[in-house]
């Protein structure tokens, strides 16, 4: 039996083409799921906090901590109002009657684009992860993480809150 290797490579280059466009074209799900999932109430689990400095280099942290939290909420409801309530580092931080909303943009995560959802606070922009982070993972959550961080030289903050739906 004898190979065509034109047709073979054809036939490969044809294959890795439509595979690509493939995956470039298919939705992870819309941002209306992941909104499903993050409307309710959230218990917080724990809350990390970090300080330092953002070098051309990197980050030099100064103090970071772990809190494991035993009464704080983050509450999302369908009309676009939150509130919260949780202790971090011996400070109460509550509000309520605040906008949320959440969007969806696609970045590049190496080889194929992914998406990144954002959740508006009020005035803050949090990083919004889901569960294990795989493509359908913002389909009916039970885990996200809402992630604060500077991004810019000079002071540096991370706030990461581990959220567990009720």
């Amino acid at each position: 039996m004898q190979i065509d290797i034109k047709k073979l490579v054809k036939f490969s280059s044809l294959f890795l083409a439509l595979s690509m466009i493939f995956m470039a074209c298919s939705s992870s799900g819309s941002v209306d799921d992941a909104v499903k999932s993050v409307t309710g109430e959230w218990k917080i689990k724990e809350i990390y906090s970090a300080y330092g400095q953002q070098v051309n280099l990197g980050l030099s942290i100064d103090f970071d901590t772990t809190e494991v939290v035993t009464d704080g909420t983050f509450n999302f409801n369908s009309n676009g109002i939150a509130s919260y309530y949780y202790n971090r580092l011996d400070t109460l931080y509550a509000a309520g009657e605040l906008d949320w909303s959440l969007t969806k943009e696609s970045q590049d995560c190496g080889f194929t684009p992914c998406d990144l959802y954002l959740l508006s606070l009020d005035t803050r922009t949090y990083e919004c992860q889901f569960g294990d982070e795989t493509s359908d993972a913002h389909i009916d959550a039970t885990e996200i993480r809402l992630i604060s961080e500077t991004r810019q030289m000079g002071p540096y903050r991370q706030i990461i809150f581990f959220l567990e739906k009720n």
